[in-house]
């Protein structure tokens, strides 16, 4: 990536589509993977997120020139996602079908750079409103290990959520990554481990780190 810039300008056709991804990742994460879930009543917001965010998709799906020009793709392509749906009683399939129309030309790395920055803003409101008090710091020893949630519903949501912004860190600064941004991502790693999250989030965060430092010394970056 030649821009390393994390806080960019959102354009006016890429607003619709930004603030609906936001409001989709906030609220899934907030409604069904942090102690939000356990402490308050979320009822009324888990019937309304769903609808709300399906009807700006489609808004933003009926003005893209997209459905025209490739129409007939598109019906064949969605029958068979509402069949998956209906015969695994899953909505992923139609969030990830209705989310990739939507998406229309927004270029790739500015949706991981914009995608990055709000997943770090929720992870940081999450730990203020779990050391305010707001909510819990989930804990629990497995086989003798002591793991936190710090306000996640589980240490292993935790683990994946930090293993996932780092692997956006990594992608969006990969031109960039040096020492010091090394270093940043073996505290990572330490915290990772000290918190007792899952042991495959630790596995999978250090075999990033080594796959990228592997993959700049064979682009022959320093």
């Amino acid at each position: 990536m030649n821009n390393t810039r994390i806080i960019m300008k959102i354009k006016r056709s890429e607003l619709p589509f930004f603030l609906t991804w936001f409001i989709f990742v906030f609220f899934s994460i907030i409604c069904y993977e942090t102690e939000f879930k356990y402490t308050y009543d979320l009822s009324i917001l888990n019937k309304c997120f769903p609808v709300i965010i399906r009807i700006f998709l489609m808004a933003i799906i009926l003005k893209s020139k997209i459905v025209v020009d490739k129409l007939p793709i598109i019906v064949a392509s969605g029958a068979i996602v509402f069949l998956s749906a209906l015969f695994s009683r899953s909505t992923v399939f139609i969030w990830i079908f209705l989310f990739a129309l939507a998406f229309g030309n927004i270029e790739f790395d500015r949706f991981i750079k914009f995608d990055f920055t709000i997943r770090l803003g929720i992870l940081l409101f999450i730990w203020m409103m779990c050391a305010m008090g707001f909510i819990e710091n989930y804990k629990i020893v497995i086989s003798g290990v002591p793991k936190q949630g710090l306000g996640f519903a589980h240490p292993n949501t935790l683990g994946i959520y930090v293993v996932a912004l780092a692997v956006e860190y990594i992608y969006i600064f990969f031109e960039r990554l040096n020492i010091k941004s090394y270093m940043m991502l073996i505290f990572v790693w330490i915290f990772l481990f000290n918190v007792g999250t899952s042991r495959t989030g630790i596995i999978l965060l250090a075999f990033i780190i080594i796959l990228s430092i592997i993959s700049k010394k064979s682009n022959g970056q320093q």
